[in-house]
Protein backbone atom coordinates (compact mmCIF):
# COMPACT_ATOMS: atom_id res chain seq x y z
CA UNK A 1 0.00 0.00 0.00
CA UNK A 2 2.95 2.29 0.89
CA UNK A 3 4.80 1.55 -2.56
CA UNK A 4 2.05 1.59 -5.20
CA UNK A 5 0.73 4.68 -3.73
CA UNK A 6 3.50 6.77 -3.07
CA UNK A 7 2.87 7.30 0.89
CA UNK A 8 5.86 7.86 3.26
CA UNK A 9 7.46 4.79 5.24
CA UNK A 10 6.55 4.41 8.50
CA UNK A 11 6.36 1.69 10.82
CA UNK A 12 2.21 2.80 11.73
CA UNK A 13 -0.41 1.23 10.00
CA UNK A 14 -2.56 4.54 11.41
CA UNK A 15 -0.37 6.64 10.27
CA UNK A 16 -0.44 4.64 6.94
CA UNK A 17 -3.88 5.57 6.75
CA UNK A 18 -3.77 8.98 7.62
CA UNK A 19 -0.89 9.71 4.99
CA UNK A 20 -3.42 8.02 2.67
CA UNK A 21 -5.92 9.99 3.56
CA UNK A 22 -4.79 13.45 3.52
CA UNK A 23 -3.52 12.38 -0.18
CA UNK A 24 -6.41 11.14 -1.53
CA UNK A 25 -9.45 11.64 0.79
CA UNK A 26 -12.08 9.14 2.01
CA UNK A 27 -11.99 7.42 -1.13
CA UNK A 28 -8.90 6.16 0.09
CA UNK A 29 -10.39 3.66 2.26
CA UNK A 30 -11.77 2.15 -0.63
CA UNK A 31 -7.76 0.67 -1.40
CA UNK A 32 -7.72 -0.83 2.49
CA UNK A 33 -7.21 -4.24 2.97
CA UNK A 34 -7.49 -6.42 6.24
CA UNK A 35 -9.02 -5.94 8.99
CA UNK A 36 -10.00 -2.57 9.99
CA UNK A 37 -12.73 0.46 12.27
CA UNK A 38 -12.50 3.92 13.04
CA UNK A 39 -13.58 7.36 12.79
CA UNK A 40 -11.82 10.14 10.57
CA UNK A 41 -12.07 13.73 11.37
CA UNK A 42 -11.35 16.06 8.42
CA UNK A 43 -10.48 18.93 9.71
CA UNK A 44 -9.98 21.26 6.09
CA UNK A 45 -13.72 19.94 5.08
CA UNK A 46 -14.92 20.20 8.67
CA UNK A 47 -16.30 16.28 8.46
CA UNK A 48 -16.67 13.41 10.59
CA UNK A 49 -16.48 9.46 8.54
CA UNK A 50 -16.88 6.52 10.44
CA UNK A 51 -15.66 3.00 8.47
CA UNK A 52 -15.65 -0.75 8.97
CA UNK A 53 -13.64 -3.78 7.11
CA UNK A 54 -16.11 -5.22 4.69
CA UNK A 55 -15.88 -8.89 7.07
CA UNK A 56 -16.72 -6.97 9.69
CA UNK A 57 -13.44 -8.02 11.97
CA UNK A 58 -13.09 -5.46 13.77
CA UNK A 59 -16.16 -3.91 15.67
CA UNK A 60 -17.43 -0.19 15.96
CA UNK A 61 -20.59 0.48 18.44
CA UNK A 62 -22.62 3.75 18.29
CA UNK A 63 -25.04 5.48 20.71
CA UNK A 64 -27.27 8.50 19.51
CA UNK A 65 -29.41 10.63 21.91
CA UNK A 66 -30.03 13.59 22.36
CA UNK A 67 -26.99 14.19 24.55
CA UNK A 68 -24.96 13.79 21.43
CA UNK A 69 -23.25 10.52 19.60
CA UNK A 70 -21.47 8.15 21.23
CA UNK A 71 -18.62 5.65 19.71
CA UNK A 72 -16.35 2.67 20.93
CA UNK A 73 -14.83 0.00 19.32
CA UNK A 74 -16.23 -1.97 22.31
CA UNK A 75 -19.54 -2.78 23.88
CA UNK A 76 -18.54 -2.82 27.24
CA UNK A 77 -16.69 0.85 27.19
CA UNK A 78 -19.90 2.52 25.24
CA UNK A 79 -21.94 0.59 27.64
CA UNK A 80 -20.06 2.10 30.51
CA UNK A 81 -20.12 5.85 29.30
CA UNK A 82 -23.06 6.15 29.65
CA UNK A 83 -23.84 5.00 32.85
CA UNK A 84 -27.29 3.62 33.05
CA UNK A 85 -28.84 0.12 33.04
CA UNK A 86 -28.65 -2.07 30.54
CA UNK A 87 -32.16 -2.09 28.31
CA UNK A 88 -32.04 -5.33 27.44
CA UNK A 89 -32.64 -6.05 23.71
CA UNK A 90 -35.44 -8.82 23.68
CA UNK A 91 -34.40 -9.50 19.87
CA UNK A 92 -30.43 -9.99 20.93
CA UNK A 93 -31.18 -12.37 24.01
CA UNK A 94 -33.20 -14.38 21.51
CA UNK A 95 -30.41 -14.57 18.63
CA UNK A 96 -27.70 -15.36 20.88
CA UNK A 97 -29.40 -18.73 22.15
CA UNK A 98 -30.33 -19.37 18.95
CA UNK A 99 -27.83 -18.41 16.60
CA UNK A 100 -24.51 -18.02 19.29
CA UNK A 101 -24.41 -14.31 18.25
CA UNK A 102 -25.82 -11.49 18.33
CA UNK A 103 -26.78 -10.16 14.63
CA UNK A 104 -26.21 -6.76 13.52
CA UNK A 105 -26.82 -4.10 13.56
CA UNK A 106 -28.72 -5.19 16.98
CA UNK A 107 -26.88 -5.55 20.49
CA UNK A 108 -27.76 -6.82 24.10
CA UNK A 109 -28.80 -3.24 24.59
CA UNK A 110 -31.70 -1.21 22.90
CA UNK A 111 -30.00 1.80 22.25
CA UNK A 112 -26.41 0.49 21.14
CA UNK A 113 -26.07 -0.42 17.68
CA UNK A 114 -22.90 -1.92 15.28
CA UNK A 115 -22.14 -0.08 12.77
CA UNK A 116 -22.95 -1.88 9.23
CA UNK A 117 -19.91 -3.65 8.16
CA UNK A 118 -18.04 -2.67 5.04
CA UNK A 119 -19.36 0.79 4.68
CA UNK A 120 -18.32 4.58 4.65
CA UNK A 121 -20.47 6.71 7.03
CA UNK A 122 -20.57 10.85 6.90
CA UNK A 123 -21.97 11.95 10.00
CA UNK A 124 -23.78 15.32 9.13
CA UNK A 125 -24.59 18.54 11.17
CA UNK A 126 -27.90 17.34 12.64
CA UNK A 127 -25.79 14.12 13.97
CA UNK A 128 -27.36 12.15 10.69
CA UNK A 129 -25.57 9.49 9.29
CA UNK A 130 -25.19 8.74 5.45
CA UNK A 131 -23.48 5.52 3.53
CA UNK A 132 -21.35 7.21 1.23
CA UNK A 133 -18.99 4.30 0.18
CA UNK A 134 -19.24 0.84 -0.05
CA UNK A 135 -16.33 -1.19 0.84
CA UNK A 136 -15.60 -4.18 -1.04
CA UNK A 137 -12.37 -5.82 0.40
CA UNK A 138 -11.42 -7.29 -3.50
CA UNK A 139 -10.37 -5.85 -7.27
CA UNK A 140 -12.68 -6.60 -9.83
CA UNK A 141 -10.05 -9.23 -11.36
CA UNK A 142 -9.50 -11.30 -8.54
CA UNK A 143 -13.06 -12.76 -8.96
CA UNK A 144 -11.96 -14.49 -11.82
CA UNK A 145 -8.65 -16.29 -10.37
CA UNK A 146 -8.65 -19.95 -9.02
CA UNK A 147 -8.34 -20.79 -5.13
CA UNK A 148 -4.80 -21.27 -5.35
CA UNK A 149 -3.65 -17.47 -7.65
CA UNK A 150 -6.36 -15.85 -5.44
CA UNK A 151 -4.17 -17.20 -2.22
CA UNK A 152 -0.85 -16.32 -3.86
CA UNK A 153 -2.38 -12.95 -4.24
CA UNK A 154 -3.59 -12.63 -1.02
CA UNK A 155 -0.61 -13.47 1.08
CA UNK A 156 1.75 -11.21 -1.81
CA UNK A 157 -0.19 -7.98 0.18
CA UNK A 158 -0.55 -8.79 3.40
CA UNK A 159 2.89 -10.41 3.90
CA UNK A 160 4.25 -7.03 3.04
CA UNK A 161 6.47 -4.64 5.88
CA UNK A 162 8.96 -2.51 6.62
CA UNK A 163 10.46 -4.22 9.93
CA UNK A 164 11.28 -7.41 11.00
CA UNK A 165 8.16 -9.80 11.70
CA UNK A 166 7.77 -13.15 14.27
CA UNK A 167 5.57 -15.47 12.93
CA UNK A 168 3.97 -17.76 15.44
CA UNK A 169 4.33 -21.19 13.59
CA UNK A 170 1.72 -24.33 14.48
CA UNK A 171 1.82 -27.37 12.24
CA UNK A 172 -1.76 -25.82 11.03
CA UNK A 173 -2.40 -24.73 7.16
CA UNK A 174 -3.13 -21.22 8.14
CA UNK A 175 0.05 -20.51 9.92
CA UNK A 176 1.98 -23.01 7.29
CA UNK A 177 0.47 -21.04 4.22
CA UNK A 178 1.82 -17.68 5.72
CA UNK A 179 5.38 -19.52 6.61
CA UNK A 180 5.60 -20.11 2.25
CA UNK A 181 4.16 -17.00 1.85
CA UNK A 182 6.41 -14.99 3.64
CA UNK A 183 9.96 -16.76 2.45
CA UNK A 184 8.55 -16.26 -1.00
CA UNK A 185 7.79 -12.33 -1.11
CA UNK A 186 9.28 -11.21 2.33
CA UNK A 187 12.18 -8.78 1.74
CA UNK A 188 12.52 -7.76 5.82
CA UNK A 189 13.64 -10.49 8.17
CA UNK A 190 11.25 -12.37 10.15
CA UNK A 191 11.42 -14.91 12.62
CA UNK A 192 9.41 -18.13 13.06
CA UNK A 193 8.44 -18.62 16.39
CA UNK A 194 7.48 -22.35 17.52
CA UNK A 195 6.06 -22.81 21.03
CA UNK A 196 6.44 -26.36 22.76
CA UNK A 197 3.10 -26.99 24.67
CA UNK A 198 4.91 -30.70 25.91
CA UNK A 199 5.77 -31.60 29.09
CA UNK A 200 7.49 -34.53 27.72
CA UNK A 201 10.19 -34.13 24.98
CA UNK A 202 8.97 -31.90 21.68
CA UNK A 203 5.37 -32.49 20.50
CA UNK A 204 4.29 -33.47 17.27
CA UNK A 205 2.80 -30.17 16.33
CA UNK A 206 6.22 -28.47 16.89
CA UNK A 207 7.94 -31.15 15.30
CA UNK A 208 6.06 -30.61 11.99
CA UNK A 209 6.40 -26.99 12.52
CA UNK A 210 10.17 -27.23 12.48
CA UNK A 211 10.56 -29.37 9.58
CA UNK A 212 8.18 -26.87 7.70
CA UNK A 213 11.02 -24.98 8.41
CA UNK A 214 13.55 -26.84 7.45
CA UNK A 215 12.16 -27.47 4.16
CA UNK A 216 11.76 -23.90 3.14
CA UNK A 217 15.54 -23.42 4.19
CA UNK A 218 14.32 -21.26 7.11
Amino acid sequence: LIESHSLPVTNSDTKVIANGLQKYGVDFLTRLRGMFAGVVIDTRENKTYFFRDPLGEKPLFLHKSEAGLVISSEFTALYRILRRPLKINPKAVTDYFRFGYVQEPDTFDLEIFSIKRGVVLELSEDSFLREILHLEGYDENETELSLRDLLEEINRQVTYSTVPTGLALSAGVDSSSLLVAMSRHRETEFVPIIVNVSKEGTSQEALEAIQSCKVLGI
